[in-house]
């Protein structure tokens, strides 16, 4: 039977489920067998129970027998000797080793001996089989019961009485049909045999539970005390207190910064030891109701009260829960940072010496910084005005000299004249402009600008500056709606300068309008006053700039004054010349791409006067022509439309095949089509100048090709943009108005000098 223990030796920790029997789990916390060794204990406690169990129930039978007459009292007694002798002698050699392998064998060997003899008896006497069949089944069930050894020991016990029992069947007295008996002792057998398995499993699982049980208790007993070993060694000062704020437990290094045994702070309320400071009602509070607190509670600081002096204590706090949830103390780890709050206290008090010593210096350093910020944004004003002023100035002036220089060597001839005259009268009309606004802003300085009153009917200067910006908005295909009172609209005031202030506006609204737009003007009365309103649908006006609209050389971003020209004076003269004349002038719009709208409102008058405008100088001249640059083919970069004209037509009459574009991407695209001989450009452009596109060309270059020479036509005339413009790699420089022939000789030699194909 060693292959029975062997076999029921190997239990699996993770089967079974149930409850286990009582006797097999009364472990101790210093001692827990193996589940093997636990169960054959079980066993031996329970065999002498299944030895009374068992003589009670061979009793039974056997007194049936001797009521039956198959047995008299005497071999009935004897019987049951034998059975008792067999039950006693398995006790008795299990309990001599309760641990012992044998155990099981030793049970199973006496099982079978109680089946056969039981069997034994029932042959000789020739009694009922299916009573024997049932004593044998409840064998089965009891054995299954008491050990709980599984399966195959159960499954030992029963071939190991059913074969006797078969062997004895012609000796039996059988009063049922035999299928129904088998079929009753197959049912019974294979219930004893999962009853015996479900009892094992079931022992398993509670031996496995309760040894789990024995060691997480004492992982937890050791973790305990490993923690306190800490606690009780730490310098950190420790404390826990419960839900009414008294101390359960303290460490040796909290009782002696107080001067005591941790004894004696036990049980006594923690808000003893704090004192008054303002900075302890966060801990306090915290202490004295935790349960109040929602979230985990943060570090703080907090004084305490110690026999030699008060003591600054920074804690970490947190909640103590049960096993429920609920809230039942406080627990936290203390430093003591008394020197540190020391050295606080000390550097504040030096901060606050310090900061009185330092307001005369920064008021003093503040004023400073503000008058040297002021004379800064002076100086880069005015560079900013002069670089914008020599702009604006000298575009208009080269294409009137260059438009000049054509017209005196005929280059240009019949409609071509015709249409030189006027580009070069519009530009000495802009350049005027220019020039009349820098004295009227000097005027306005210096306060020597005046206006002679009279009476002047608004309406009537309302028409006639319309009438002369209607070719500049017809350019533009911008549609100019007067909507106006009836009669007329006398103001008091001077003639010229209410006809500047409203040529301003209009000549303003053009400019940022873009083509195809519509620019409305409304003029009537409104309250006393003459209310003159020109409204268009242009490029708007940002929110942060509408407020400087009528500041001198203001003109919003800065790429809008490089795609529109101008000082950015006109406003600031209409708004200064509108003052003059007792009135008021706003800007309104709704912002970026939504139009503008400006609304100037004077005083009314009653007496008349007229109003003459002045007639525009006529200007013509004659070039002769040349064919220097014959066979050449120019790129012309230019975004003025008139000098990219001017440049297209000049080089043209000298023999060149000119390509004109007006920004940087195209003169790239144009390259890409076909290489020109020289390359002819401009340098103050928007979006992207001259300098980008001679990076990108000499960029270009150094991937493969010949070098194209380049030369730079630019109303940027300093000796730094010179030298910016060569170091970039240009190999000419003109500044406006230039020469005309001086280009054309530029560019031949240019083209002469080239670097020829590869």
């Amino acid at each position: 039977m060693a292959w029975v223990e062997a076999w029921y030796g190997r239990l699996d920790p993770l089967e079974g489920r149930g409850m286990p029997h009582a006797e097999a789990v009364q472990w101790t916390e210093e001692r827990t067998p193996a589940p093997a060794s636990a169960h054959r204990r079980m066993v031996v406690r329970q065999l002498p129970r299944f030895a009374l169990c068992w003589l009670g129930i061979a009793a039974t039978w056997h007194a049936i027998l001797v009521v039956e007459s198959l047995i008299s009292p005497r071999d009935a007694l004897l019987a049951l000797a034998g059975v008792a002798a067999v039950a006693f002698a398995a006790v008795a050699l299990c309990r001599a080793h309760p641990e012992a392998p044998r155990v099981i064998p030793i049970v199973v060997v006496a099982s079978v001996l109680l089946g056969v003899a039981e069997t034994a008896l029932f042959a000789a006497v020739g009694a009922n089989g299916d009573l024997l069949a049932f004593v044998l089944m409840t064998l089965y069930l009891a054995t299954s019961i008491f050990f709980g050894w599984g399966w195959l020991p159960a499954l030992i016990v029963q071939a190991s009485t059913a074969i006797p029992w078969l062997l004895a069947t012609p000796y039996l007295t059988f009063y049922g049909p035999r299928i129904e008996l088998v079929s009753a002792i197959v049912l019974g057998s294979l219930l004893s045999l999962g009853i015996a398995e479900g009892a094992a499993r079931a022992l398993r699982a509670a031996l496995l539970h309760r040894r789990n049980e024995v060691e997480s208790r004492r992982a937890l007993q050791a973790s305990r005390d490993a923690y306190r070993d800490l606690a009780e060694n730490a310098r950190e000062l420790i404390f826990t207190t419960d839900r009414s704020g008294r101390f359960t437990y303290v460490n040796p290094a909290f009782a002696r910064c107080f001067g005591v045994t941790p004894e004696e702070l036990l049980g006594r309320a923690s808000d003893g030891c704090l004192s008054d400071h303002p900075s302890n009602a966060e801990i306090r509070g915290l202490l004295g109701v935790p349960h109040a607190t929602s979230g985990p509670p943060s570090p703080c600081a907090f004084e305490v009260r110690t026999p030699q002096a008060t003591r600054w204590l920074e804690a970490s706090p947190s909640i103590i829960r049960d096993g429920h949830g609920q809230v039942v103390g406080v627990r936290a780890i203390c430093h003591d940072v008394t020197e540190r709050k020391e050295l606080e206290y000390e550097r504040d008090a030096v901060l606050v010496r310090e900061q009185s010593a330092r307001v005369e210096a920064e008021h003093v350093r503040g004023e400073a910084e503000e008058a040297q910020a002021r004379a800064e944004a002076a100086t880069r004003a005015k560079d900013q005005f002069l670089a914008t002023l020599s702009h604006e100035l000298r575009s208009p002036l080269s294409s009137v000299l260059h438009w000049t220089h054509l017209l005196r060597r005929r280059l240009v001839e019949g409609a071509e004249a015709d249409h030189a005259l006027e580009i070069v009268e519009r530009n000495a009309r802009a350049q005027a402009r220019l020039i009349s606004d820098l004295l009227d802003v000097t005027r306005i300085e210096s306060g020597k600008l005046s206006v002679e009153l009279a009476r002047v009917d608004v309406g009537a200067i309302v028409d006639a500056v319309v009438e002369l910006v209607r070719g500049a908005a017809d350019g533009k295909r911008i549609a100019v709606d007067v909507q106006r009172e009836a009669g007329a609209v006398p103001v008091r005031g001077d003639a010229t300068r209410l006809q500047q202030v409203v040529e301003n506006l209009l000549t303003n609204a053009i400019k940022f309008t873009p083509d195809g737009g519509r620019i409305t003007v409304l003029l009537g009365r409104a309250g006393g006053r003459a209310e003159l309103v020109v409204r268009d649908t242009g490029i708007g006006i940002a929110a942060d700039v509408l407020p400087h609209v009528f500041e001198r050389f203001e003109q919003g971003e800065p790429s809008i004054g490089r795609r529109h020209e101008g000082l950015g004076l006109g406003l600031a003269i209409a708004r200064h010349l509108v003052e003059l004349h007792g009135g008021t002038i706003e800007a309104q719009s709704d912002g970026p791409r939504r139009g503008a709208a400006f609304t100037v409102r004077l005083p009314l008058d009653q007496q008349p006067d007229d109003e003459a405008a002045p007639a525009p100088p006529d200007l013509a001249s004659r070039t002769p022509g040349t064919t220097a640059l014959d066979r050449l083919r120019v790129l012309v970069v230019e975004d003025e439309a008139d000098a990219r004209e001017f440049l297209t037509t000049l080089l043209a009459r000298f023999g060149a095949d000119v390509v004109p574009v007006s920004s940087v991407q195209e003169a790239l695209v144009g390259l890409e089509a076909r290489r020109p001989d020289v390359l002819v450009t401009d340098l103050a452009m928007p979006d992207e100048d001259g300098f980008s596109l001679i990076r990108k060309v000499r960029t270009m270059e150094c991937a493969g090709g010949t070098r194209l020479p380049a030369i730079a036509v630019t109303a940027l005339a300093s000796a730094e943009e010179r030298q910016r413009a060569m170091a970039a790699g240009f190999d000419a420089h003109f500044a406006k108005p230039f020469e005309p022939i001086d280009v054309v000789i530029a560019v031949a030699r240019a083209a002469a000098a080239r670097e020829p194909p590869a």
